[in-house]
């Protein structure tokens, strides 16, 4: 599924006037996972809240157990979600890779695909009680694995971009014409918070990854294509190729 990142975009008003909320009880908050009776309700709410139109599939896979998607409900309705994901190091997009040094490459990453609240929710912690769900969630003893969570942010949205800043998210590089939107191309910055022991690229990583690049990738290739000569063709390695 192709990754789209979007946190903290309007919603459009409901029925309700602008004060029915003033005096919300946070103890009336309730979190759960999302499920598939939620998808027309929270199709209606990206649609306010995000400036693109997700794919039918997009919503399908959101409610599976491959993506962390926690809502937040108040009185049975949705006012928050997060969608989240926990993929290999190895299975990063290459703009992604340098968020780690390759010495993690067994590792595990969160990514944030979306972030959002309702706008008549907003300033009173929902976001913030996602998101930190979230983390508390994969920095439990047996997910020691993942070293690092990151996002992508449109570079206009100042809003998410205070919110992250303020949680320990910092900024990590800057993505031209990353997002598509309605035709126009727009630019997006990367952000990224470490823990479990992860830790940014230093200069020694890329003098190293240099190094490996240079030096001793290719004489990998070469070993390996001598060993592969020397075993002959694999069977049926001609159905593989006619499959690519």
């Amino acid at each position: 599924m192709t990754s789209m990142s979007w946190h903290f975009q309007s919603s459009s008003d409901n029925s309700r006037d602008e004060g029915y909320y003033e005096t919300l009880d946070p103890q009336a908050i309730r979190l759960r996972f999302l499920c598939n009776e939620d998808i027309t309700e929270i199709q209606n709410l990206c649609q306010d809240w995000f400036p693109i139109s997700y794919p039918k599939e997009w919503y399908e896979q959101i409610v599976t157990p491959k993506y962390y998607s926690l809502v937040a409900l108040y009185e049975k309705t949705i006012i928050g979600l997060i969608v989240c994901e926990i993929k290999p190091y190895l299975r990063l997009n290459k703009e992604d890779r340098d968020i780690l040094p390759s010495t993690f490459s067994g590792c595990d990453v969160g990514y944030i695909l979306s972030l959002g609240v309702h706008k008549k929710f907003r300033r009173r912690g929902i976001g913030s009680l996602l998101l930190d769900t979230f983390l508390q969630n994969i920095t439990t003893s047996d997910k020691q694995n993942i070293k690092a969570i990151f996002l992508h942010v449109l570079t206009t949205n100042q809003a998410a971009i205070i919110f992250y800043e303020k949680r320990n998210f910092r900024y990590h590089s800057f993505l031209p014409y990353y997002y598509s939107i309605k035709g126009r191309s727009r630019d997006a910055f990367l952000y990224v918070s470490y823990l479990n022991g992860g830790r940014p690229t230093n200069f020694l990583d890329q003098i190293k990854q240099t190094i490996y690049d240079i030096i001793c990738r290719p004489v990998i290739w070469i070993i390996q294509r001598v060993m592969h000569h020397n075993r002959g063709p694999t069977p049926n390695s001609q159905f593989k190729f006619a499959q690519i």
